[in-house]
């Protein structure tokens, strides 16, 4: 008789450990987590790819439960409708002793006459139960294609020394046909960096980005530049010019975390 209470009491013993730990493992809400993002593309850059790091399985990664997906700026005067999308699995990562599943949202944005800028820009995903998430993506730009034939980008790299989630500096190796004046380059529709550099053939020319709260490595450039007393202006598609290759989500200063229970 004794044996067997002292048999229940490691068994109760046992059991209270396993309970406590699978309270430990699990997490106790469903969260997202979101880097803010500056994405800067053209008019004929159709897809954006958003990632969504979540911990726990949720409706939100299942395709065929959602009705619709907008990006907006935080007042919601500008808004654009996602035309279509895809969902794809990528790796786990680990933020705050949690694992996050990253799931890829590939975009296909309209087509834009004009050029289009959102500062603070959201993503809206609609459930088909009419539930409604909101989350903040980062910073949105789209150039308008702007085609010439006077100066051309050979070559061009870039570093992420300063801040490795970032861009900090882009050099470009720019031929032209005539004599020209770069004025500026922009990075965004809004934001560019003076240059005023005289190019005859072919030069390089480095550009300093300044310092932003965004995860920045890739981007579309438009040239501003003078030749003759006529200002002109040449936009270049995204290019990307490092990739990130880690296992956590550290970056505090561009991370969002929702709870989406």
């Amino acid at each position: 008789m004794k044996k067997l209470g002292v048999f229940l009491v490691i068994t109760l013993i046992i059991g209270i450990i396993y309970v406590n730990i699978r309270a430990i493992e699990e997490p106790r809400s469903k969260k997202m987590l979101v880097q803010q993002t500056l994405y800067a593309i053209t008019t004929e850059d159709s897809q954006i790819q958003v990632p969504l790091y979540i911990n726990q399985k949720t409706v939100l990664t299942e395709k065929d439960a959602i009705e619709s997906i907008y990006i907006h700026s935080q007042d919601e005067s500008l808004k654009l409708k996602v035309s279509a999308f895809n969902i794809q699995l990528g790796g786990k990562k680990a933020y705050l002793n949690e694992s996050y599943q990253t799931y890829f949202y590939q975009l296909t944005l309209p087509k834009l006459e004009m050029d289009l800028y959102m500062k603070a820009a959201q993503m809206t995903i609609t459930l088909k139960n009419e539930d409604r998430y909101t989350v903040s993506i980062g910073r949105l730009s789209i150039f308008h294609v702007v085609q010439d034939q006077n100066i051309d980008i050979l070559s061009q790299f870039g570093s992420n020394e300063t801040i490795d989630y970032r861009l900090s500096s882009v050099t470009l190796d720019i031929q032209t046909i005539e004599p020209i004046t770069i004025k500026a380059i922009f990075y965004t529709v809004n934001q560019f960096i003076e240059v005023n550099q005289t190019i005859t053939n072919r030069q390089e020319v480095t550009l300093m980005i300044p310092n932003d709260v965004f995860l920045y490595k890739e981007t579309a450039l438009k040239i501003q530049y003078e030749m003759d007393g006529i200002t002109y202006e040449k936009t270049f598609n995204v290019f990307r010019y490092f990739d990130r290759i880690t296992r956590t989500l550290d970056d505090e200063h561009i991370n969002r975390v929702y709870v989406i229970d």
